[in-house]
């Protein structure tokens, strides 16, 4: 049969009034046997028990009203409640940790962080570093704002062997005293921890970083002198040298790194930049080069221009012959036709007209409508003289072969008496048949031979060009 709950509530009530504990009790533990989440009843219960001095036989009650707050969301009854029970057993730690939540969880950070000191500081009594260490973490998070707590907790790590951990820590303290601009504090942090990890790479980097960004540039020298040398620690000391205005041992430190590992992007890169500043186009684009080609294999064509793209002014014709090389490759139209103009012309001013007219080829096959080209294409420098006298030979071989292949005139009549003809004394001269057909000028075919030979020598060497190119990044 149900409970009448307002009659027993009201029962219970008076019970309790005339301070009959135990009967009161016992109306309230009826209806809890009906309802056990009733939170009103629960309360009473609890509160009853501690007035008849039985306090942990109220801890059940008052722990399941605590968690249903803290389930629906209601944080601050439920502090109340576990602050109670904090009250009546403070060894129970559980709570600690409980509360501690509920108080970050209400945005009550001082609180919670109150809460985790407590139980660290008994963990940490009890020399459990496991169990302080988490309480730790927990209270890192709560406050991340506090420097003090990653540091004891970085501590707590290294006692308890875990030095990675622990060197995560110091990066982590690092960078926020940075970020305050407490620079040297941030030093000292780093070193502390390169005594645990002396060749961690990371933390000697944040250590230089750390250096250079509160000006102690020469500090960092001395610090990277003294390290095992390699490619990132040369490539460090480069930055550093550079930070104190010495430029030439900076570029030296950057080369070295370069020597330990041929295709270090960040030294060739700060390389390249220094000889840029000082106008060595030429040094710079040698020291991008590799990494250009590594981007080209890699299929990052635009990548491997953008690198040359900022030595183009003035340009220089390794450069034009590497862009042009890339513009190719990336199958843009427009910017192989400007830089197969711009070599046109840079190799006619030279007075080379025969690479001009070899440049100007290249154009007319991609645009054939080429004003500029089409008029300075079929120009040719004069021939050296070894190469003329070759030429002459070639003349006097094709017009013999005319001659070979002319009809011999006819014979005269016999009747007619061959009439002589007196030749006047002096050096012999041949005497050469008359040819039906005589043949052309030497001048003209002079000419016709020579345009013809080096055009086919300029498309050979096209050919021969493109398939290198394909060939070496493998398409």
């Amino acid at each position: 049969m149900a409970l009448r709950r307002d009659a027993v509530l009201a029962t219970a009530e008076k019970l309790l009034a005339k301070g009959k504990y135990d009967a009161a009790l016992k109306e309230y533990v009826r209806l809890l046997e009906e309802n056990p989440n009733d939170i009103l009843v629960l309360n009473k219960v609890g509160d009853i028990y501690v007035l008849l001095n039985r306090p942990m036989d109220s801890l059940p009650h008052f722990t399941r009203i605590a968690e249903h707050y803290a389930r629906d969301g209601f944080f601050l009854k439920a502090i109340a409640i576990y602050k109670k029970i904090n009250k009546i057993d403070p060894s129970k730690l559980e709570i600690y940790d409980y509360l501690a939540d509920l108080y970050h969880k209400q945005g009550l950070v001082p609180e919670a962080r109150s809460q985790y000191q407590i139980l660290a500081d008994h963990h940490l009594k009890l020399n459990q570093l496991p169990e302080a260490i988490a309480v730790y973490r927990k209270m890192a998070a709560a406050d991340p704002n506090d420097i003090k707590i990653p540091v004891r907790l970085a501590d707590l790590l290294i006692s308890a062997g875990e030095s990675d951990q622990a060197l995560m820590q110091y990066g982590v303290i690092g960078s926020m005293l940075v970020k305050r601009g407490a620079i040297d504090e941030a030093v000292a942090v780093y070193q502390k921890a390169l005594k645990i990890r002396p060749g961690d790479r990371k933390v000697l980097h944040d250590l230089v970083r750390s250096m250079l960004d509160g000006g102690n540039a020469e500090a960092a020298v001395l610090l990277l002198q003294s390290q095992p040398r390699d490619a990132d620690t040369m490539m460090l000391l480069a930055e550093a040298l550079l930070a104190t205005k010495n430029t030439e041992d900076a570029r030296k430190a950057a080369e070295a790194a370069i020597a330990f590992d041929h295709g270090h992007a960040a030294a060739r890169q700060f390389v390249a930049r220094l000889r840029a500043s000082d106008h060595d186009f030429q040094g710079s684009f040698e020291a991008l080069l590799p990494l250009v080609d590594q981007a080209v294999r890699a299929g990052s064509v635009k990548k491997a221009i953008g690198m040359l793209v900022p030595l183009a002014n003035p340009p220089f014709p390794a450069l034009q012959e590497k862009l042009l090389e890339l513009y190719r490759i990336g199958g843009d139209r427009a910017k192989t036709l400007e830089t197969l103009n711009a070599l046109a012309r840079t190799a006619w001013d030279a007075g080379d007209r025969e690479g001009a007219s070899r440049r100007y080829r290249e154009v007319l096959e991609i645009d054939p409508e080429n004003a500029e080209a089409r008029t300075r294409a079929g120009v040719a420098a004069p021939a050296p003289a070894a190469a003329e006298e070759e030429v002459q030979e070639l003349v006097v071989e094709f017009a013999e072969s005319l001659l070979q292949e002319t009809p011999e005139a006819e014979a005269p009549p016999a009747a007619s008496p061959p009439v002589a003809v007196p030749v006047p004394a002096g050096p012999s001269v041949p005497r050469v048949a008359p040819s039906a057909h005589p043949a052309a000028p030497a001048p003209a075919l002079e000419n016709t031979a020579v345009r013809r030979m080096r055009a086919e020598e300029a498309e050979w060497k096209d050919a021969v060009t493109e398939a290198e190119v394909f060939a070496k990044y493998g398409l």
